[in-house]
């Protein structure tokens, strides 16, 4: 797809950091309906518990600790393996997308993506297997953001919520 790519159509290279990683995969799971599955889960075990007259609900206390904790640690571990393979390079054209390593380069088709979606922080690009590329709006121009946003606009067919800027 490389070779089909113009002038004007954006490419950029990023490297999250462990806090935009973490706020990336936070963002993402936010909008899974099955992520408010759990805390409900939690949230009514310790109701139950304190209910049924045990006082504070510390039994609890580890899943929640748990349910906090575990995206910094995937997000820790997807900055490690970003930096062992160099960051991601992204590549757009008419045609899809395509992203690359030094370790891998996979190509999509605009037909490939279920949505997209624009964060204060983030473009999330939402794939039909349930992944979520998260591109972060400080690491490229406003140029380039708007460029993309066109791009994503005209060849997503739905489920598109950007910014009008």
């Amino acid at each position: 797809m490389e070779e089909q790519l113009g002038s004007g159509i954006p490419q950029f290279q990023i490297r999250h950091t462990t806090w935009e990683g973490y706020s990336a995969l936070v963002t993402i799971w936010l909008r899974r309906p099955g992520f408010y599955v759990v805390p409900a889960i939690f949230f009514s075990l310790a109701v139950a518990w304190v209910v049924s007259g045990n006082g504070w609900p510390w039994p609890v206390l580890p899943g929640v600790v748990i349910l906090v904790s575990m995206p910094y640690f995937l997000a820790l571990t997807t900055v490690k393996q970003q930096r062992a393979v160099g960051g991601i390079s992204y590549g757009f054209s008419p045609e899809g997308f395509s992203s690359r390593s030094n370790q891998v380069a996979i190509s999509y088709l605009w037909t490939a993506v279920r949505g997209v979606r624009e964060t204060r922080k983030f473009i999330l690009i939402e794939m039909n297997g349930g992944s979520t590329h998260a591109i972060p709006l400080r690491q490229i121009t406003g140029e380039q953001a708007e460029q993309l946003r066109g791009l994503l606009r005209t060849h997503v067919p739905k489920n598109v919520k950007l910014a009008k800027r």
